[in-house]
């Protein structure tokens, strides 16, 4: 979404919301795919932790708390 968000803040503090600011990095894909076939970069140094589906909110709970020892999370969905 690009421009200007009207949000009213009343509706922020009375739940007590934090506000969290994301980009999506669109036009990168097709660089990052040509540094990894070239094996520039290996993928499987940017994954830090791979957890199951359970231990997702733990690996919220060490992000909060620790978030620059966190890169990639690979979340296993299989039985």
């Amino acid at each position: 979404m690009k421009g200007d968000v009207a949000i009213e803040a009343r509706h922020l503090v009375a739940k007590e919301v934090d506000l969290v600011g994301s980009r999506n990095s669109l036009h990168e894909f097709d660089e990052v795919i040509a540094l990894f076939e070239s094996a520039r970069i290996d993928p499987r140094q940017v994954v830090t932790d791979r957890v199951r589906m359970e231990e997702v909110p733990g690996a919220f709970t060490r992000w909060a708390a620790e978030p620059g020892s966190i890169g990639k999370v690979l979340v296993s969905v299989t039985a």
